[in-house]
């Protein structure tokens, strides 16, 4: 699995490397016996408790795998991510119509807030690229958090090469253990019983600094705010 080129051994860390996209409806006023009215990008995310900048992507509901890679396929991005809200919007689901057909003029955008849900930045088209998504994502992250966003990245970026080299030898031993024991209930013999010892053994240590990377990891992610 990659991301812009990050590549990872262990299927854990790929996970961290996917932008987890959370699929909502533009914001709308309903009150009966009016007209529904259109509410800002904010209201997404009054009532959910956060407090990140956030990255929404207006798309159509045909996957243009094109555009997103140009727009997403990079290592930074995949990381910074999980610093923002990410939600994307289907276009084809928005109404009215007069704004459907709006949106879908404009076509694919971004737009990115800070955590007060003002609009710091607007990309339309895919002609910025990845590079033009991070400096967006810098500047709506530069109101929010003490360090910078690059910085953080980079903090994140090596725990996740620890975290990859850790996982990837717990899940094989894991591996080992696995088969170990499918052994023994098969043919409980000593050389068995001694293998799986030595392998579980060989296992608490490596799970132990697994641990200790994903306690490392939560507080990673949850920076200090800039005030």
């Amino acid at each position: 699995m990659t991301a812009g080129g990050g590549k990872t051994s262990s299927t854990e860390a790929a996970k961290r490397l996917m932008i987890e996209w959370q699929v909502r409806q533009l914001p709308r006023s309903i009150r009966s016996g009016y007209t529904d009215t259109m509410l800002p990008l904010s209201a997404l995310f009054e009532n959910d408790g956060t407090t990140k900048p956030a990255m929404i992507w207006f798309t159509s509901v045909q996957p243009d795998e094109k555009a997103e890679k140009r727009l997403f396929d990079s290592w930074e991005i995949a990381v910074a991510a999980r610093y923002f809200n990410c939600v994307k919007i289907y276009i084809d689901d928005v109404e009215p119509k007069a704004e459907r057909d709006k949106l879908a003029k404009a076509g694919t955008a971004v737009v990115f807030l800070d955590d007060s849900g003002k609009e710091i930045s607007r990309l339309v088209g895919t002609g910025g690229g990845s590079s033009g998504v991070y400096a967006a994502m810098q500047k709506a992250a530069a109101s929010d958090y003490k360090k910078s966003l690059a910085s953080l990245v980079q903090a994140y970026g090596d725990f996740l090469k620890k975290f990859d080299k850790v996982q990837g030898k717990v899940a094989a031993l894991e591996a080992e253990v696995a088969d170990d024991l499918a052994h023994v209930a098969k043919h409980d013999c000593a050389p068995g019983r001694k293998q799986l010892k030595e392998h579980e053994e060989e296992l608490k240590p490596l799970q132990a600094e697994r641990d200790k990377l994903l306690e490392h990891e939560q507080g990673l992610l949850k920076p200090e705010p800039k005030s």
